[in-house]
Formats: structure tokens, sequence, C-alpha cells
């Protein structure tokens, strides 16, 4: 039985630190993002990680978003064209030193 999930999980834990993932069919180009140290320390500052206590499952969601993206469905295909251009808004605004 497998369990269903991205890569990106994986690739954060064995890559570390603050990286560029693409993620492509069959390969993954991992861009290790090299910020100022001063940029390092701001998001130690600024970012929490809390434990909730509670587990999901992202399998049913997953399923859900596969389908939806097989099927064609216009929004689904925007909110995708759209965390990715939020990835690269994002990078860019980390490696020009803007955090607000």
């Amino acid at each position: 039985m497998s369990i269903k999930g991205g890569r990106q999980d994986q690739h954060a834990a064995a890559f570390g630190g603050f990286n560029f993932m693409e993620f492509h069919y069959f390969t993954t180009i991992v861009n290790p993002l090299d910020l100022d140290q001063g940029i390092l320390n701001e998001l130690e500052y600024r970012l929490m990680l809390c434990y909730t206590g509670k587990q999901r499952l992202s399998a049913g969601i997953i399923d859900d978003q596969v389908e939806s993206y097989k099927a064609g469905k216009s929004e689904v295909l925007k909110a995708l064209g759209e965390t990715k251009t939020l990835s690269v808004d994002m990078r860019e605004a980390l490696q020009q030193g803007y955090l607000k």
C-alpha cells in the first residue's frame, strides 16, 4: 500500500535549507537560495511552527485535486497557475531582501 502525497516534503527533508523546487514529471530541480544572513535571521525571528495535536491524511485532498485537474476545471487550473506565480514572486522577494 502506498501513501498518496506530493514530493515537496521528501525533498525539503532531504535537502534542508531554503530552496526553490521545480517539479517536472520525471525530475525535480532543487535550487538552493543563497540568502543574506540578515534575511535568514529575520525569517527565523518571524516564523513560527506550531503543533496542533491533530493529524490529517492528505490522500483524499490529493485525489480531488488530481481529478479536478484532469477534468480541466478552470478554477483549479487558475489556482495552480496563481500558486506557481506566487512561488516565483516569493523567491524573488527573498533574494532581494524584501520581507514585508
